[in-house]
């Protein structure tokens, strides 16, 4: 249904990628790269459908299995880190660290003891829940 896609799914990826590592918005895509709303609707649609879950989990395990380990790890570490909060952050989304003196949000991640990402959990600093599996 519909017309034929424009960009391939990689150039959509590639744009993606490009926002994540720059920090830039989406509005600003550089003009190589489809336009910047097709490719915030293929992020948003892959995030709530678990795409990029499903992807992290196979490349963990590309990763892996050449080291001779278990594709699923059974072990794995939690860290945690307040990350300041931007202008735009809103302080209803927005908590302070006092230890750090740091006013933003929390962020835990869960990694495999090779240091490959398991999950994410963000959360206002004073938040008392870890991630869990």
């Amino acid at each position: 249904m519909g017309r034929p896609a424009k960009w391939s799914k990689r150039q959509v990826v590639d744009a993606i990628l490009y926002v994540a590592a720059t920090g830039c918005q989406w509005r600003a895509l550089p003009p190589q790269y489809p336009h910047w709303n097709t490719v915030h609707r293929y992020h948003l649609t892959w995030s709530r459908d678990g795409t990029w879950e499903k992807i992290v989990d196979r490349l963990r395990g590309l990763v892996r299995d050449p080291e001779g380990r278990d594709p699923d790890p059974s072990a794995s570490v939690i860290d945690a880190r307040s990350v300041v909060g931007t202008s735009t952050v809103g302080s209803s989304t927005r908590g302070y660290d006092a230890a750090k003196k740091v006013s933003g949000r929390k962020v835990f991640g869960l990694v495999d003891t090779t240091g490959l990402l398991l999950g994410v959990v963000f959360c206002l600093p004073t938040c008392r829940t870890t991630p869990v599996g």
